[in-house]
């Protein structure tokens, strides 16, 4: 019986960084799949605010 868990000690950091890296690898993946998405977004309301600035501008004129 002693023998048995031995050998599974040592197994244990390597499953525990197999999972780590594969979450990491998870994570980098769904960033990369929103990244996009969030640019996009950030850049129409851009254009949106700077439209709104222009109109505020000629009103004022």
């Amino acid at each position: 019986m002693e023998e048995s868990t031995k050998q599974e000690t040592p197994k244990t950091p390597d499953i525990r960084n197999l999972i780590q890296d594969a979450i990491r690898e998870y994570v980098t993946q769904e960033t990369a799949k929103t990244e996009p998405a969030y640019k996009a977004e950030l850049e129409e309301e851009r254009r949106r605010r700077e439209a709104l600035e222009r109109r505020m501008n000629e009103l004022v004129e």
